[in-house]
């Protein structure tokens, strides 16, 4: 439920902006905000931008669970992979809403 957590967190933050959150709404509207908040901070805005990237492959990583799978015995994801997908979920999460607040 992390995902649906971080997507419903940007809907508020970009109302209507988009109806799912996929990788290249993290470039057209988080990158902007950091580098708006970053600003004249190179550095942070350089690790940023590969933080996003980041983001961005963790939103991809979510696809096979968050839209099902095209098989009639689902595949449940590893119980490791669970605890780093959402503890990389609550950080995206958590910074993504200081970026916009």
């Amino acid at each position: 439920m992390m995902f649906p957590a971080v997507e419903t967190a940007a809907k508020v933050l970009f109302p209507g902006a988009f109806a799912r959150l996929m990788p290249n709404e993290v470039d057209r509207y988080l990158a902007p905000r950091l580098r708006e908040k970053y600003g004249g901070n190179q550095p942070a805005i350089d690790a940023g931008l590969r933080l996003l990237a980041s983001m961005k492959e963790w939103i991809n990583a979510a696809q096979p669970y968050r839209h099902g799978q095209e098989q009639q015995e689902v595949a449940e994801p590893p119980f490791d992979f669970v605890i780093a997908h959402l503890s990389s979920g609550a950080a995206y999460l958590r910074w993504m809403i200081e970026l916009c607040g």
